[in-house]
């Protein structure tokens, strides 16, 4: 449970101040994005693509977990490119994505705690 804290406070944070910069509400439109990444090139190369595409990425989680935001009309054009497995807006189930990691996992309960409102 302490490092479920740990990751939710460090989550909460990058985001916070990821989202500073741009004057709008602190976790408003908050996504999570579930990659494929083998190794840290291949997340680093999926966070470069979101950027290029006009979203923002506030925190990565490896190996798979990306938070920040991105607008659902980019969305489409993402997945499936540089390893971008799926992209969400609401509460999902870790079991959902086969994901067994503990960060991961932590992660996606993290952004589910976020997003609820939690």
């Amino acid at each position: 449970m302490h490092r479920r804290s740990t990751c939710l406070t460090l989550v909460c944070l990058a985001l916070a101040i990821a989202q500073i910069a741009f004057a709008a509400s602190p976790f408003e439109g908050l996504t999570l994005v579930v990659v494929d990444a083998p190794d840290m090139a291949s997340l680093h190369r999926a966070r470069a693509l979101v950027h290029e595409s006009g979203g923002r990425i506030g925190a990565m989680v490896p190996p798979s977990i990306m938070m920040g935001w991105i607008d659902p009309a980019t969305a489409s054009k993402l997945v499936g490119r540089e390893g971008i497995r799926d992209i969400r807006w609401s509460e999902v189930a870790p079991e959902n994505f086969e994901m067994s990691d503990e960060a991961s996992v932590s992660a996606i309960a993290t952004y589910n705690d976020i997003v609820s409102g939690e």
